[in-house]
């Protein structure tokens, strides 16, 4: 279902899955695909049919833990007639962890620990595996570019974005000062260098 609302400046649409029932089936799918996966830090990155192996980190690290998107958005602004990403919100939530559940938010480049700690990190690839639904965002791999704090996240180096649902722009023509904002799902592996 759109909704959308127009001002004399620009007009905006927020777009949502059909049904609560749907919204409720793909979240169920990601958790089903997170579930069959080693949860544990520094297990081996599972085989993902069809995958490109670009998407994963180089060998000497493992993972620090693996978090799912619990409400997440991209946001899109129309430039030259095309959709263009302005920006991404989420919830993320750990529920396997020594400490019991983890939580913490991704904004643009930047996922922030419930701890404080932090990452932002750039693109290097991404692509879309062929068992990846048409209307599922990338998967990718970001490289660390800035840490902060002591906690979970203050040695990450890399973050991959896995398993995603939904999140493609609009596929209707835009026009200049649209704005639109999709709902997506995700999980993201985050990795710190091996050590010692």
């Amino acid at each position: 279902m759109r909704r959308s609302g127009s001002t004399a400046a620009r007009r905006f649409r927020v777009i949502a899955p059909i049904t609560a029932a749907a919204a409720l089936a793909v979240g169920l799918a990601g958790s089903a695909f997170a579930d069959t996966t080693d949860t544990t830090p520094g297990a081996a990155t599972p085989a993902a049919a069809s995958a490109d192996d670009s998407i994963y980190p180089p060998s000497g690290f493992r993972k620090e833990g693996i978090y799912n998107t619990n409400g997440a958005t991209i946001t899109y602004g129309c430039a030259g007639g095309a959709w263009t990403v302005t920006g991404v919100k989420a919830k993320l939530s750990r529920e396997r962890h020594p400490d019991g559940p983890r939580s913490a938010t991704l904004v643009n480049n930047t996922w922030t620990s419930d701890d404080g700690s932090f990452v932002e990190a750039e693109e290097l690839v991404s692509n879309r595996p062929a068992n990846t639904g048409a209307g599922a965002i990338q998967w990718e791999l970001r490289k660390a570019t800035k840490t902060g704090g002591s906690g979970l996240f203050s040695k990450v180096a890399y973050v991959v974005r896995h398993g995603t649902e939904g999140g493609m722009p609009p596929s209707a023509t835009c026009a200049e000062g649209d704005v639109a904002t999709v709902p997506f799902w995700a999980t993201y592996w985050l990795y710190n260098p091996i050590e010692g």
